[in-house]
């Protein structure tokens, strides 16, 4: 989503724009830490939200079903569509990931044509500080969703086990 609604925004709330400029992991990974990305998610979750929560909204309303994912919906945004009536329709579970060996083992062994991190990644080093990375948001989130009441699944172990029981949650 962040394509359609990206060009109705300042580039100021967008610093993934900034800070992968040279569509370079190797260059992005180097240059800022776990802390600093995530920083920049949050940042842009929150300018990406309106449109979003309008999006979720319209596909409520004429009830259709849609699985969103992303980290940019912070659990701290999605909570607002509790706070104004949409809250029936909606199911939230976050898969969040914790420990970083594991997530660079998975990292390393789910490679795709269209995996946007291994396509853009050249060494090993870059790879751990994703992992670093991954697991930094996944505490984030999973705080978050503590806080706000949903459900988070910490899917570093038999992760379509996990992927399994997060569908049978959605389905109840």
């Amino acid at each position: 989503m962040r394509p359609l609604i990206k060009p109705y925004l300042s580039s100021e709330n967008l610093p993934f724009d900034r800070l992968w400029a040279d569509q370079d992991n190797d260059l992005l990974f180097n240059r800022y830490s776990s802390d600093t990305l995530v920083r920049a998610s949050i940042t842009e979750a929150r300018a990406l939200w309106p449109g979003v929560k309008g999006f979720i909204q319209h596909n409520i309303l004429i009830s259709q079903d849609y699985i969103i994912e992303g980290e940019q919906l912070l659990p701290e945004l999605i909570v607002e569509l509790q706070r104004e009536n949409f809250w029936e329709s909606v199911k939230v579970i976050y898969l969040v990931r914790l420990d970083e060996n594991k997530a660079l083992q998975d990292i390393k062994k789910n490679r795709t044509e269209h995996d946007w991190l291994t396509l853009h990644s050249t060494k090993e080093e870059t790879l751990e500080k994703a992992a670093k990375m991954i697991c930094t948001l996944g505490r984030v989130l999973q705080k978050g969703a503590e806080e706000y009441g949903f459900q988070a699944l910490v899917v570093d172990d038999n992760f379509f086990k996990q992927i399994d029981g997060a569908i049978e949650a959605i389905r109840k």
